[in-house]
Formats: C-alpha cells, sequence, structure tokens
C-alpha cells in the first residue's frame, strides 16, 4: 500500500460518497417512503442497544454460555420458573402431537393453535437454553403444518401472524431470521400471507448538483486526509496482531486498546459524535454453539431538513483468518473499509456543513461468519419504520488505484448509477465500474430483498437501495485475503 498524503488511493473512494452524502439535493424529499405496511402487527416495543429492556427481560454486553439462562432472565418484573417449565413442557407436548401423523388430524389442528397461543405468550424470550433446542423445530414444525392444510383457515390466519410476530419482537436474530425465512418459505409455497410482503422500495431519484455545490467542492477535499486512513488501518491492524511477533506500526496508539471495538468507540466519542451500540442477540452462532452477543457500532449526524432520512455508510470491523486460524490483521478486509468510514465521519464534523439527511456510519460486527451484524441492524431499521435513503457499503478497498468496483442488485441500480455518475463527474482518471448482481458477498445484502433466493444466509427483509464499493485487486492480493498475510505492507 503506498500512501502519497492525499494522493493515497483510497481517498478516490472517500470522495464520491463523501460528495454523495454533502450536497444530496433536497428534491428527494418524499421520495423514499417504502410502499406497504411497516408495522402489521402488534407492538413494536423493542430498543436494540444495549441496557434495554424487551418484554420485561433485561440482558447484558455480553453472556457466557453456562451462564446465558440466568442473565437473560433477572428484571423488574420476574417470571415463575415453575410457569416457564410447564409453558416449555406443554409446547414439546403439543410440538409432538401435530407433528405425528398417527394422531387424528383434529388433534394435530388443535395442538398447532395451541401452539400458537404459547407462541404469542413469548414462548421463545424466557430460556436461551430451551430456544436453543427447540426454538427453530417448533417454527418449522408450524410451517410445514401451515403448507399441509391451507384449507384451514384458522391455521392460515393465525400460524403466518404467529411468525410475523416473532420476527417483529423477538430479541434473538437467527430466531427472527428463521421465522422470516419460514414466511417467505411459505408464500412460495402457495401461502397467502401480509400486507407486509408487498414492501416495495420506492424508485430513487438522482439529486441535482448546483454550480454553487460544485464551487465549495475545493474546500471540502481538504478536510480528507490520506494520512488519517493510513493511521486508522494501521492501528487496526495492530492491535489485531499486538500477541503476534509482528512488530506494531502504531504501538503508541494502539497499545491502548484491547480490542478494535474500544478504538472505534473512544475515536469517535472524542469527535464529539453522538455513538451507540447496536446490540444483536443471536441464540446460536455458526458453530451451532450459544453465542455472546455482536456489537455494531452507529454514529450519527443529524439532518437539519428532514432529520427521520438517513443515508448509510457502513463497513465491517471484523476479520477472520481462514489460512491457518491464526491472527487475521485484515488491512485490506476490512480494516481499509473502516478507515474510510471514519475519516468521512471526521470531515463530515469538522466541515460544519448542514446536512438534508442524516447520516449513519455503521460498523458492523460478524460480517465474516454470516453477516450477522447487518442482518440484526436492518431489522432493527425495518421494525422501527427507519427510512433509509440508501447504504454504500465499503470493503475491502485498500487496493487498486486505478479502479472503483462499485455493485447493486435490481432494485438499487438508480442509487448506483447516481454513485457512479458522481465518481465520473469529479474523477475523469478514475475507471468506474458498475455492476447488477443478484447476490453478493457482503453487508450490503442485509439491505436487499429478495424472496425468490431462499438457499442463502442473506436472506434479509430489507426493502432498501444499498451498493458495495470495492477495490479491484489481483491473484496475489486475493491470495492473501483472510490471513495473516493482510497486512498494510503486503499492499500496494
Amino acid at each position: 500500500m503506498k500512501i502519497r498524503g492525499k494522493n493515497f488511493i483510497l481517498l478516490l473512494y472517500v470522495m464520491p460518497l463523501f460528495l454523495f452524502i454533502s450536497f444530496i439535493s433536497s428534491t428527494l424529499e418524499a421520495s423514499f417512503v417504502p410502499q406497504g405496511n411497516k408495522k402489521p402487527f402488534g407492538k413494536i416495543d423493542s430498543i436494540f442497544i444495549p441496557n434495554s429492556n424487551q418484554n420485561n427481560l433485561s440482558y447484558p454486553n455480553s453472556v457466557e454460555s453456562e451462564d446465558a439462562d440466568n442473565a437473560l432472565q433477572g428484571s423488574s418484573t420476574m417470571v415463575s420458573d415453575i410457569w416457564i417449565n410447564s409453558l416449555q413442557i406443554e409446547a414439546l407436548k403439543h410440538l409432538d402431537i401435530m407433528i405425528s401423523d398417527f394422531q387424528p388430524v383434529n388433534e394435530r389442528i388443535d395442538s398447532a393453535l395451541r401452539l400458537v397461543e404459547l407462541l404469542n405468550q413469548d414462548l421463545l424470550e424466557y430460556s436461551l437454553n430451551f430456544t436453543s433446542e427447540n426454538g427453530k423445530n417448533i417454527i418449522l414444525g408450524l410451517r410445514n403444518f401451515c403448507i399441509d392444510n391451507t384449507t384451514n383457515e384458522e391455521l392460515i390466519e393465525k400460524i403466518p401472524i404467529a411468525l410475523e410476530n416473532i420476527f417483529l419482537t423477538t430479541q434473538y436474530e437467527d430466531i427472527a431470521k428463521f421465522a422470516n425465512d419460514s414466511l417467505l418459505y411459505m408464500q412460495k409455497e402457495g401461502v397467502e400471507l401480509s400486507q407486509f410482503f408487498a414492501f416495495e422500495a420506492s424508485e430513487f431519484a438522482r439529486p441535482l448538483f448546483t454550480e454553487s455545490d460544485k464551487g465549495i467542492l475545493p474546500e471540502i477535499s481538504n478536510l480528507i486526509s490520506g494520512d488519517n486512513i493510513k493511521l486508522h488501518t494501521e492501528v487496526i491492524q495492530d492491535i489485531r496482531t499486538v500477541d503476534s511477533n509482528i512488530p506494531s506500526l502504531q504501538s503508541d496508539i494502539s497499545d491502548q486498546y484491547e480490542n478494535t471495538i474500544d478504538y472505534l468507540w473512544e475515536y469517535l466519542s472524542d469527535l464529539g459524535i453522538d455513538v451507540k451500540l447496536d446490540l444483536a442477540l443471536y441464540v446460536n452462532n455458526i458453530f451451532g454453539e450459544i453465542s455472546p452477543p455482536f456489537e455494531n457500532i452507529v454514529a450519527v449526524i443529524p439532518g437539519e431538513t428532514y432529520p427521520e432520512k438517513k443515508i448509510v455508510i457502513c463497513a465491517h470491523y471484523d476479520s477472520i483468518n481462514h489460512s491457518d486460524g491464526g491472527i487475521a490483521p485484515g488491512a485490506n478486509d476490512n480494516a481499509s473499509g473502516v478507515a474510510i468510514a471514519l475519516e468521512v465521519i471526521r470531515a463530515l464534523k469538522d466541515s460544519k456543513i448542514l446536512l438534508d439527511y442524516t447520516v449513519e456510519i455503521v460498523l458492523f460486527d460478524a460480517e465474516e461468519i454470516g453477516s450477522y451484524g447487518s442482518q440484526a441492524y436492518v431489522r432493527h431499521n425495518l421494525i422501527e419504520g427507519e427510512e433509509i435513503i440508501g447504504a454504500i457499503n465499503l470493503d475491502c478497498v485498500g487496493v487498486s488505484s486505478e479502479v472503483l468496483s462499485l455493485y447493486g442488485n435490481n432494485s438499487s441500480e438508480i442509487f448506483l448509477e447516481t454513485v457512479a455518475g458522481i465518481a465520473n463527474d469529479f474523477y475523469s482518471d478514475l475507471e468506474i465500474t458498475t455492476s447488477i448482481i443478484d447476490e453478493g458477498w457482503s453487508d450490503q445484502d442485509s439491505f436487499w430483498n429478495d424472496p425468490n433466493i431462499l438457499e442463502t444466509s442473506y436472506i434479509s427483509r430489507g426493502f432498501y437501495s444499498a451498493i458495495m464499493a470495492e477495490g479491484r485487486y489481483d491473484n496475489i492480493i486475493e491470495s492473501i485475503i483472510h490471513s495473516a498475510d493482510d497486512r498494510v505492507e503486503n499492499l500496494d
């Protein structure tokens, strides 16, 4: 990676994004209101930040597997263990009856309806261990039974509503996703579902730039520092490799932090920006084990004119080593994307520009094991009715001095063309490539919705325009991704 001050290649990625969010036109008003019912069933009482309560349950920032049950109970209104156990025993009894081909049909239907009633009493929220062992089996059983009994109007009405309620209110992201996937599968099999599935993103309108807008571009350019981007990349790399024999590049900074999230949190807080954690609770992780929460970091600069509408610039801060399971410096994947996001929000804060729309910089956890962090973030925004104008995901942007690759799906095509057009207008020496893809490989997938793709870990209920920016890299760079060699000094 060659660092040349403001000529550093990552600056070329920062500027189109910075220009886009800085000068987005007020003509976009009301262009992004989703079509359909945002909150089709029940109350939405979930707050997805630490120390919040849902259904009178409290949970800590981290959960050890052996203490998970006790940690996730405990509240101002303790629920009787005897009552909880009786609900769980009853639920398993009715599950066995419902899925048994040897039981009378009327008894199976009665058991299915009783299971629905138990789910509506938050059956899956009280005991993490019970939900881990049985939650998906209960949802799967109801899904299949509903598909097999489409002539029963009561089942067709109540089972989808129960699964929809799980998606909208459960504290567990993987349970929410499984309920969502089950609903999508039921829809594919001909079960009529709610209006919620008629959701469509509104048409994106390209903003207009005035001569006045263009006149202050040199001033904005001076706010971006390639040295800052380099510094962030090196510090994050150092924190990830502190226990190795590899020399630190920025030890005077990196030695102060135990982990990446501490560094990111402190840096953003010191900027005087509103920072919060978006907590993602999962019953089971990718290895089938009870999982501690994942933590997304969200930094917010409120908009002046339309604060309820927001633009998201995101990057994942986790890294992984698939090569030998050792250290994972992750300089290109994805300290580079995080570094740009940090520099963008610093420049926005220092510029004192009054933005029409809210800008959120979101740093995702757990992208490398299934985009868990971004899936949770999108669900939280969806059920709260948040209006995301568009999302730009930065991933592996530490390479390629001549080409910027932008990827979007069909519903994001106009947004994709808009960002590419801005980059082309101001950087004639930078080749911009755009591609429409059905299924991607990073966190932008979580903002998309395609019910026709059911066999993927990226299925989401997102209906937002989102693109990914990526540097084009050769086979040598590709070979060091997800390895101990993904370091600043190995990138050119």
